[in-house]
């Protein structure tokens, strides 16, 4: 499998929320919205960069470890076109996953449903049957739309790279989606199935809804497990759960190497959905240099 890139559209205003920040930044379920597709790309196995499109409301310390963050355009289309623009050296034959911030809701099954999508197709997307009756309104007249064949497309919307960008340099600068660029290049694609988890957050009862959608379901169990692992080193001590038990060596690591608290976070973590330790503590940053755990 080629290596994957996300990229995460949030340059919008959302002015239809009503909230008094864009969506993208408003808290869902004790998160940011964005920050619920930043864990979900940032997990999973084959998603090797994430890209993150915003516009000048974003928060100034918003800077999430790892990602690149680049500004948007005037348009969605153009915020597309400057996170590609920004793909460390990608070839043709690159996975691009092009997403909105206001869809929280996305998970490793649906990334897999399109990661496996693209190995017989050049772009995928996950989308839902239509299921209400569909009518047109004329002056005085309803008329029945047939539901045969209609979907409600998601994101995000999977591509090669040289398929995406070679359609959307041939496009406008103002596309409702992503496909319709692809869709004008006569690519076929490929749709998965969606999930309603996936809905957006467009108007202000949706935050509701989205809330609901993704919450654990009442009395859910949640299980995490736990492991750490230091080598030794030379020391007088141990630190296990905060406790400095004398030994003829100590663990070696970035912080206090306290394994036991260690293995514990990295459980509550995982039972929370949260990503690990070293996501929110990583050894590349010399805040954590010899913490202390407890």
């Amino acid at each position: 499998m080629n290596k994957a890139v996300a990229i995460i559209v949030a340059a919008g205003q959302g002015r239809r929320a009503e909230s008094a920040r864009a969506k993208q930044w408003c808290d869902l379920n004790g998160r940011r919205v964005i920050d619920w597709s930043i864990a979900a790309f940032r997990s999973h196995p084959k998603v090797e960069q994430i890209i993150i499109v915003t516009g000048p409301d974003a928060p100034a310390d918003f800077a999430p470890e790892g990602c690149i963050c680049v500004a948007g355009g005037a348009t969605r289309t153009l915020s597309v076109r400057n996170g590609l623009a920004a793909i460390p050296a990608p070839d043709n034959s690159t996975i691009v996953l092009i997403h909105d911030a206001a869809r929280p809701g996305l998970t490793h099954a649906t990334l897999d449903a399109l990661l496996e999508a693209l190995t017989t197709h050049a772009a995928a997307a996950p989308a839902l049957p239509v299921q209400d009756a569909l009518k047109r309104q004329g002056d005085r007249t309803l008329e029945t739309v047939s539901r045969d064949a209609l979907f409600r497309v998601q994101t995000p919307q999977a591509f090669r790279y040289g398929a995406i960008t070679m359609a959307l340099a041939e496009a406008g600068d103002d596309l409702v989606d992503d496909l319709a660029a692809v869709e004008a290049q006569g690519i076929e694609v490929k749709l998965v199935r969606g999930t309603d988890r996936l809905h957006k957050i467009t108007y202000p009862e949706d935050f509701d809804m989205v809330s609901r959608l993704m919450a654990p379901p009442a009395g859910q169990v949640r299980i995490g497990k736990g492991f750490d692992v230091h080598a030794f080193e030379p020391g007088d001590h141990v630190t296990l759960c905060g406790i400095k038990i004398p030994h003829s060596a100590r663990l070696k690591g970035h912080s206090d190497a306290d394994a036991a608290w260690h293995a514990l976070t990295d459980a509550i973590l995982g039972a929370a959905a949260l990503g690990d330790i070293g996501d929110h503590f990583p050894p590349s940053d010399d805040r954590w240099k010899d913490a202390d755990s407890g």
